[in-house]
């Protein structure tokens, strides 16, 4: 790409990002997926009256935590099976001695030491993840303006340097400075959102909800910071498998939303964008579902399974990346997934409005004021968000100011010539012992020979 940039070498882990991409765009697109509604949304599963009951808490426990929490138990069933199978193949070939066992278990004790961990901790930190990602739905709901991803990357990267003794390096550190860019097209979005004279939030948003929500945010983000960082502690150190924690925060996530959906059955509020309101309730749901007629209804069922099995893919794929990759990755994920989403939307109208010969419904849809300035906005930070991730994950690679020091391929290059340069000095220290250990033969021969000699020469003399 030129003397100052290059492209890096593509890594097997990045895998899992895609897939997370892939199927949170599926997931979403089974009801509805679309952008303030300027497009013509994409849709997998529709019937009339859908929209009514898109964000009812029921349809998300069923979707998400259900699901989560039945796949998991699934695998974590099917790793038991395969692991007593593949200890009793291993009990059949070999048996360990009694002093290979205590020498296993002493050499082992910090590991064994270090597993040990309270359930009520894993409890907690599970529950902040759950809490805050519901939290964090509702909040860009209602503020979804005062949104700054940007700081959690700081957050997160403190926590990585604390918590899990990570080293942040020059390319690594240039990326999230970089990545504070972005702050000033939210700037002028929120600019642009204060000075509509027509606002679109479900309530009278004041210039005093931006210092509040900023504190709201902050407060956020760091638990999810927190949590992510110690769910990566659980995979690492305390070797709690991903299945077991999608497991446990699947139950927690039933339980939770089930109490909040009691509640929401129970009240006569029916403002939508409330936390706890009817729409949210057991009730609702199922008044709806009950009116459904018999092809509704296995739609609904069919986009409900289809849920549960993209949001089971989703939160594994989003475990991996915390596994195999750190937890910054994670904070990446979501401005780019609604880059890449604009970008299928955009694709996808041009298609099908020149299918069908209407343009209505491309930029034309919304309702909100100004969206043209807050789309151009919203797409040049995704743009400079992206930039800033294919640098983390050293896909393009920055040749200068030292920033190309500690890319993996450097360290692996100067790993192999350490190795080479280890390997020359023995081979060379080996080389110099044969030489002195011939010349020392050589030496011992001779003396031998000397003495032979002179005792020839000496019964000869006799």
């Amino acid at each position: 790409m030129g003397k100052y940039c290059s492209l890096g070498k593509y890594n097997n882990q990045y895998k899992y990002i895609l897939l997370y991409l892939l199927f949170k765009f599926i997931n979403l697109s089974i009801y509805n997926f679309n952008y303030y509604d300027i497009f013509n949304g994409i849709q997998i599963f529709s019937f009339n009256g859908q929209d009514f009951i898109n964000y009812n808490f029921i349809r998300q426990i069923i979707i998400s935590y259900f699901g989560t929490f039945i796949f998991s138990c699934i695998f974590i069933f099917i790793n038991i099976i395969k692991t007593n199978l593949e200890q009793n193949n291993t009990l059949n070939k070999e048996r360990i001695s009694a002093n290979a066992i205590n020498l296993i278990h002493e050499d082992n004790k910090e590991i064994i030491e270090q597993k040990d961990i309270s359930f009520y901790s894993v409890l907690v930190i599970i529950f902040a993840l759950v809490f805050q990602e519901q939290a964090i739905e509702m909040y860009n709901t209602n503020l979804c303006h005062l949104e700054f991803w940007m700081f959690e990357l700081l957050i997160i990267a403190y926590f990585n340097s604390k918590i899990l003794h990570i080293d942040i390096y020059r390319h690594q550190k240039f990326v999230l400075f970089f990545s504070l860019i972005p702050i000033l097209f939210k700037i002028a979005s929120i600019y642009v959102e204060f000075n509509d004279n027509d606002k679109h939030y479900p309530y009278e948003i004041d210039l005093y909800w931006v210092p509040l929500g900023l504190i709201i945010y902050f407060i956020l983000i760091t638990i999810r910071a927190y949590s992510i960082t110690k769910i990566k502690c659980l995979m690492d150190l305390k070797y709690i498998s991903e299945y077991n924690i999608l497991m446990i925060y699947g139950l927690i996530g039933i339980c939770f939303y089930s109490i909040f959906s009691i509640i929401s059955s129970l009240t006569d509020y029916s403002n939508t964008y409330i936390f706890i309101n009817k729409n949210n309730g057991f009730y609702e749901y199922f008044k709806f579902f009950s009116g459904l007629d018999i092809t509704q209804k296995l739609i609904e069922i069919l986009a409900l399974v289809s849920g549960m099995i993209t949001s089971y893919i989703i939160n594994y794929n989003f475990m991996m990346i915390i596994k195999y990759l750190t937890p910054i990755h994670i904070v990446f994920l979501l401005p780019n997934f609604y880059f890449f989403g604009k970008l299928v939307l955009i694709i996808y109208n041009i298609i099908y409005c020149s299918i069908i010969n209407d343009w209505s419904h491309f930029f034309g849809g919304s309702i909100i004021p100004l969206i043209y300035e807050k789309f151009t906005l919203d797409v040049f930070q995704d743009i400079f968000s992206l930039f800033g991730f294919l640098i983390y994950l050293e896909i393009i690679e920055l040749n200068c100011f030292g920033l190309n020091y500690n890319l993996r391929e450097k360290i692996i290059k100067r790993g192999n010539h350490e190795l080479f340069k280890i390997d020359d000095c023995e081979s060379s220290s080996s080389s110099d012992d044969n030489i002195n250990d011939t010349m020392n033969t050589i030496n011992s021969d001779d003396s031998i020979g000397n003495i032979i000699n002179a005792n020839n020469n000496s019964n000869i003399s006799y």
